[in-house]
């Protein structure tokens, strides 16, 4: 009688060895994607659209250590990006259409000076390039590109249908 019971709870512990690590994740908020990069996860807010492109991370002061922006762009192109108007250093990724990263970029915060003009303040900010043509941008918070040692040429893994979908 002793036999079956032992057998029995060497089974359930071997199962919830085996569930232990399957724990389900929430899936993320509305308006993101959730990004591995090189075995962490980020919650990206999605800029699918030209307003929401255009605004970025403006006016951010600070961006969560796993957060960040994901650039989804209905075509494809080489890519400029700026500090206009950016409080917090800010890190760049650009991505082909496959998700390889073609560049990296450590952006550091240029604010506009006191009675510079706007015209002058956007022609002295540095501007971020893609190399290569970039269908998606990721920004993280600055310096994560160090932590996470993101490397040209490295895959993303992304869901680019959904993604292709969503991109105006």
């Amino acid at each position: 009688m002793k036999l079956p019971a032992a057998f029995a709870l060497a089974a359930m512990l071997a199962f919830a060895s085996l569930t232990a690590g399957c724990e389900t994740q929430d899936p993320p908020p509305p308006g993101f994607e959730r990004v591995r990069i090189n075995g962490e996860s980020f919650d990206l807010e999605l800029a699918i659209d030209h307003p929401s492109r255009e605004e970025g991370l403006k006016g951010r002061e600070n961006i969560p250590a796993d957060q960040g922006m994901l650039f989804v762009f209905p075509d494809v192109d080489k890519r400029s990006f700026w500090m206009h108007n950016c409080l917090a250093p800010i890190d760049i990724i650009y991505l082909d259409p496959t998700g390889r990263v073609t560049a990296t970029h450590q952006m550091k915060v240029e604010l506009k000076q006191d009675g510079e003009a706007e015209a002058a303040y956007q022609r002295r900010l540095t501007r971020y390039g893609s190399k290569f043509a970039a269908k998606y941008v990721i920004e993280l918070k600055g310096g994560r590109l160090e932590d996470l040692d993101v490397q040209e040429g490295q895959e993303i893994k992304l869901d680019h249908e959904r993604l292709k979908a969503l991109a105006k």
